[in-house]
């Protein structure tokens, strides 16, 4: 099914960042996150802000880890110079002011989520574990197709978590229009589209042999399967309830 799919694609005439965003996104199925989040944290509240702001300030760190071992590991130039554009992206784009991270912060103080409150999540052995996973996956990967597939599986479903944390975090109305309103909000609702189609174009452009194909989309689906547990972590956190183990 993936040959004939992506043999499909590359013969459309419709741009294929865009048709490859769209098999991309049929073949992991990223909703079903989400909704299974949601059936879990069914309320909003102060205190669930506060642990869904908290972790998902870690795992914003661990982003730009991500990326800048990936750039590392990379061997063909034109790949990384894709990849560095997301890297300078992240840290300010030569503005200090502007580092996500930082940005991140100031909007969590909006929703009362506090450095204290972030210091107290720093040693989540759940998430520090599926983060460590996942930094595990990328140190094993052997090609930069591998490397790509694990960096798409980061950017894809990059609007699902930016919407998610938001919403998490407005607990009432008048603090969802302020977060709604931060640099951080904004800005990613401006950047996602542009990291989304870069990380596409990397498998478009630079991935054409049918073995990195196969390569590139393991390396993808291990990485969705990361997001599966970090919201399923975070969601166990939030509601007080042991975390199902998988037996997979």
């Amino acid at each position: 099914m993936f040959d004939s799919a992506t043999d499909t694609v590359r013969s459309s005439s419709i741009d294929p960042v865009e048709k490859y965003v769209d098999f991309f996104n049929d073949l992991c199925a990223p909703d079903q996150i989400f909704e299974a989040f949601r059936d879990q944290v069914r309320e909003k509240s102060p205190a669930r802000a506060k642990v869904i702001g908290a972790l998902w300030y870690h795992l914003s760190e661990a982003i730009v880890d991500v990326l800048c071992v990936a750039l590392a590991k990379l061997e063909t130039p034109q790949i990384r110079h894709l990849v560095a554009q997301t890297v300078y992206e992240e840290l300010g784009e030569a503005s200090p002011d502007q580092i996500h991270t930082d940005l991140l912060r100031q909007m969590l103080r909006v929703a009362d989520v506090t450095d204290v409150d972030i210091l107290r999540y720093s040693g989540h052995k759940g998430i520090n574990a599926a983060i460590d996973g996942l930094m595990g996956r990328l140190h094993a990967c052997q090609s930069d197709a591998e490397v790509c597939g694990l960096l798409l599986g980061m950017e894809l479903i990059a609007y699902q978590n930016v919407d998610n944390v938001i919403d998490y975090l407005s607990y009432d109305s008048e603090i969802g229009t302020a977060v709604s309103d931060t640099p951080w909000a904004r800005l990613h609702h401006q950047l996602e589209e542009g990291h989304i189609r870069r990380a596409v174009s990397i498998f478009v452009d630079h991935v054409t042999a049918l073995h990195d194909q196969r390569q590139f989309t393991k390396s993808f689906m291990a990485t969705m399967r990361f997001w599966d547990e970090f919201w399923s972590t975070i969601a166990a956190e939030a509601t007080g309830r042991p975390l199902a183990v998988s037996t997979e």
